[in-house]
């Protein structure tokens, strides 16, 4: 008999836990095909409308494109459920004070684009970097050459202009079938960033993706309006098939972090693991 979350859900973990958060891609879903159990868990969770987000790294697919790609293959997700990296830049650009400034997006923040959610002054014309005074790393299809190399050099000459990385993947998984890889909007920047150093130069990096604190902070605030001064982070649920990302980053904020072995994570890759990136539970699906 697999060992399921969905089990653990319906006999003592949607009392012993107050909210929970998902992983998409390899938990919920991998490509267009729901993962086991998926579909019918979310049915559950919503009609014992238990508290619950999908947490995804995407920044460059708006969530009305996302859920509707899950409700394709059956899974009854709506743009509501879903909380994106990007969805934290309004709140992050308030915090720094940085509302008035003017940034150069490179790549793409989705269509409508998380950067006008976010209510900021923007452009994602390559013209545009070197008066720039500030970054975003967005993902998408662009001629890199031009605009990596402006970025670097801009840099060089200012390197105190900050560089805002939503989504800090290396890489995600391509669409083609062929279980190919593309090379992620964090890979891209972390390319810049290394060869700064390489010329002495520590750049102005804010990241707010998983496994960094700023997309669990901002979640947890919304659960807090939800059930109130009660909520108990470490009785917020964090599920996910990345050690490095959503278990790392869970237990970094003291989430009940809970891994499946539906994704890229393998059973024997438990063994040494160092304490920072054990899970609290592990099953084999949802």
């Amino acid at each position: 008999m697999p060992n399921c979350f969905i089990d653990y859900y319906k006999t003592s973990g949607k009392h012993q836990l107050q909210a929970i958060l998902f992983d998409v891609d390899g938990t919920i879903a991998s490509g267009k095909r729901p993962l086991p159990n998926a579909a019918e868990l979310i049915d559950l969770l919503k009609k014992d409308k238990f508290p619950f987000f999908l947490l995804t790294n995407d920044s460059c697919n708006s969530p009305e494109i996302k859920s509707k790609r899950l409700r394709d293959i059956g899974i009854q997700i709506q743009p509501e459920d879903i909380v994106s990296c990007a969805h934290t830049l309004k709140n992050f650009i308030r915090e720094k004070g940085w509302q008035n400034l003017n940034f150069f997006v490179n790549g793409s923040l989705g269509k409508p684009s998380y950067a006008d959610l976010a209510e900021i002054n923007w452009s994602d014309n390559p013209e545009h970097i070197r008066t720039a005074d500030a970054i975003i790393f967005g993902e998408g299809e662009y001629e890199w050459k031009f605009r990596l190399e402006t970025i670097f050099n801009t840099l060089i000459a200012k390197p105190h202009v900050p560089c805002i990385v939503p989504n800090p993947d290396s890489y995600w998984p391509l669409s083609d079938g062929k279980g190919e890889l593309g090379i992620g909007a964090g890979a891209q920047a972390r390319f810049i960033f290394q060869l700064l150093r390489e010329k002495g130069i520590e750049p102005t990096v804010f990241y707010l993706g998983k496994p960094y604190p700023t997309i669990y902070n901002y979640t947890a605030k919304i659960l807090e309006k939800l059930i109130g001064p009660s909520l108990d982070i470490g009785k917020i649920a964090m599920v996910g098939d990345s050690l490095g990302s959503d278990i790392k980053g869970g237990n970094a904020v003291g989430m009940h972090t809970i891994l499946v072995l539906s994704g890229i994570t393998a059973k024997n890759q438990l063994e040494n693991i160092t304490p920072e990136m054990s899970p609290k539970q592990v099953f084999d699906s949802l």
